[in-house]
């Protein structure tokens, strides 16, 4: 699968989640919560509530009438009869009578003509009665139609099924009776429009926290301090503010979210009398909404190619969404904002994960093609060019920043470098990737590797690091300013045996010193010897532990793995055991290319030199007969007939040129 659709289907998640949540109802509790902040900051409306009074029996009241919860019935018809007295529109009654009174017939009696006489009451409805219908006061004559009889009705008092959660709304129905503010707006006159309840419930459009809408004292009342124009063509909800029974309800309203049952009936009452309820916004809009915010992230991302325009652009949408849903939360109407907030946030989480894939990518693919030396991301890397938000030229060997190129082999490249830490400059080898991405050769580089790296010898060119990172496998070493021996001989032809002798003594040196530590080279050429100009010619052996290839002892179809064609011993080069000798092998061939200026088995092709090498007698030096039987003991085909050391080799060749 291409990774453009691999990404459009990764950035999907975010709107698909969104949309799952949101139509499973998984989130209608959060959102219903939500509302609560932007009552909040809606802020209260004063005067929002002009047409209803909360008539409340609070603490004072039961003192005042020297009565306890709950009073005689006769208490609430006085009530009644006083609110009409008063002319009040509608007179709700919050205290539900599902049960006889305790103070006998008489005292339902009262409470029932007093309802008769007003002919405008709501009662609670809170128990349903077999089949449907109510229980309030149907044990009086006529049953369940008592109330018809008396010009009353029931009103369901119930909200939420989930008793648990913030009110926000009242329900369309229940038991066959209307809501009781549905049912109190309809005793005042006033017909709330089917709309209300288009979507099952009507949310409350609550216009402030406890003590919005006027609140009188039941024993005000009835004392007679509460005037007839405070109640007169109002609809009154009568209810209680007591400790005991706990009625109060945590609502969505602003402000102290806790409010009297009364007075949240109240509140939606003033709605059912304006016809007018908050209402949910519809759900083609949802649904475009929270596609919209899980996608605006990863679109202006994709369109524009930059994660800071990406981030723009999410915290603009971001900023037009809240400043709409509140907006429309102010008009009336309710867009769900935690669906499109989620949507919103896993995009973000899908995004950046994604930026971190593709950028690690880039660098992944950066440090490839960097190990395979190719042109391109050679030049990214020491032009500094960003890849995925990082310096290209730190990218390759982790805590080295390259900057030019000194040299290339079979084996790899050797870079100019500068350690992060120390601010040194060094010198930088990347292996080739046929090189590095043995698993065996990665093993054996990083074990011998490390054992370079602690071999101190003036002859032993210091190795700093050896990392094995991924895809890239590199030595950080002593920057030598001068070129390898193999460019030396290519300048300036064959050397004077003096220098032969000195470079030769030098290395055989630092040999001796690694196998004492139990460490061979294997490729003993020109190509690895460095002379320090800059230091008057100071020798140094290098690439200890790097040419190696999956079966230990097999040179590679680059001739430059485990040994260089014309160089390589012959156990090396039939994959046998090799030790020591292959290094004094290796020396020996050396000696004959500095004093020739062309290995000892130099053929045409690698094929060539490797069969000479295993079948044909070592060559005669040209011009110094003396040494012959030295290169011919070095380069033996029998490990054991060779010279014991390096140093040996040396003493031999020093007597047989004269000292």
């Amino acid at each position: 699968m291409k990774p453009r659709i691999i990404t459009a289907l990764v950035l999907m998640l975010a709107p698909v989640i969104g949309l799952a949540l949101w139509g499973t109802g998984a989130l209608q509790r959060v959102e219903i919560e939500s509302e609560h902040w932007r009552f909040q900051v809606r802020g209260e409306r004063t005067g929002a509530v002009p047409d209803v009074v909360f008539a409340v029996f609070d603490e004072g009241t039961l003192e005042e009438l020297g009565e306890q919860w709950p009073p005689p019935r006769a208490i609430h018809a006085e009530v009644i009869d006083a609110l009409r007295a008063r002319g009040a529109s509608a007179i709700g009654y919050d205290i539900a009578f599902t049960e006889p009174s305790a103070f006998g017939a008489a005292d339902d009696r009262a409470l029932s003509d007093a309802a008769r006489r007003a002919g405008n009451v709501v009662f609670a409805a809170t128990k349903a009665a077999p089949g449907g219908g109510t229980e309030t006061l149907a044990w009086l004559p006529g049953g369940r139609a008592h109330l018809d009889r008396i010009g009353a009705r029931a009103g369901y008092t119930g909200f939420q099924v989930n008793r648990d959660w913030p009110v926000s709304s009242i329900p369309a129905r229940w038991s066959g009776l209307d809501a009781f503010a549905v049912a109190v707006a309809a005793q005042s006159g006033a017909a709330v429009p089917d709309a209300v309840f288009a979507d099952g419930d009507a949310k409350i459009d609550f216009a402030g926290p406890a003590g919005t809408v006027r609140t009188v004292p039941v024993g005000d009342l009835l004392a007679g301090r509460v005037p007839a124009s405070a109640i007169r063509g109002k609809a009154v909800v009568v209810g209680t503010d007591l400790t005991t029974p706990v009625d109060r309800l945590t609502t969505t309203a602003p402000g102290n979210d806790t409010l009297p049952g009364g007075e949240v009936h109240a509140q939606a009452v003033q709605n059912a009398l304006d016809g007018r309820f908050m209402s949910m916004s519809p759900w083609p809009v949802d649904v475009l909404l929270i596609i919209a915010m899980g996608m605006v992230i990863p679109v202006t991302g994709l369109a524009l190619r930059r994660q800071l325009w990406a981030a723009i652009g999410g915290a603009a949408a971001l900023v037009v969404f809240a400043v709409t849903a509140q907006s429309a939360f102010d008009a009336g109407v309710i867009i769900p904002v935690v669906a499109p907030l989620i949507a919103f946030g896993v995009s973000i989480a899908t995004w950046l994960v994604l930026a971190y894939v593709r950028a690690d990518a880039e660098r992944h693919d950066l440090r490839r093609r960097f190990a395979a030396a190719d042109e391109a991301a050679v030049a990214q890397v020491l032009d500094g060019t960003q890849v995925g938000g990082d310096d290209a030229a730190d990218l390759i060997a982790p805590g080295y920043h390259l900057v030019d190129v000194l040299g290339r082999g079979a084996a790899g490249v050797v870079y100019r470098a500068e350690e992060l830490r120390t601010g040194r400059a060094v010198a930088v080898k990347v292996l080739a990737p046929d090189v590095a991405g043995d698993p065996g050769f990665r093993e054996r580089f990083r074990r011998e590797a490390r054992v370079a790296a602690q071999l101190e010898h003036p002859n032993v060119l210091p190795v700093f690091a050896a990392e094995d990172d991924d895809e890239v496998l590199f030595m950080a070493m002593r920057l030598v300013e001068g070129g390898d021996l193999a460019a030396a001989m290519r300048d300036g032809g064959p050397l004077e045996p003096a220098e032969a002798l000195r470079i030769g003594d030098a290395l055989a040196s630092a040999l001796d010193a690694a196998h004492a530590r139990g460490l061979v080279h294997r490729d003993v050429k020109p190509a690895n010897v460095l002379v320090d100009r800059a230091a008057g010619g100071h020798v140094y052996l290098t690439d200890f532990g790097i040419a190696r290839s999956t079966q230990e002892g097999t040179i590679s179809s680059h001739g430059d793995v485990l040994g260089t064609a014309g160089y390589a011993a012959p156990e090396q080069i039939m994959g046998e055991e090799t030790g020591p000798p292959a290094d004094v092998y290796g020396l020996g061939a050396l000696l004959f290319a500095m004093l020739t200026g062309t290995g000892p088995y130099a053929r045409g092709t690698a094929g060539a030199s490797l069969s000479a090498a295993l079948t044909e007698p070592p060559p005669g030096v040209p011009g110094y007969p003396d040494l012959d039987p030295v290169i011919a003991r070095a380069l033996s085909r029998a490990p054991a007939e060779r010279f014991a050391s390096a140093p040996d080799l040396m003493a031999a060749a020093r007597r047989a040129l004269g000292g």
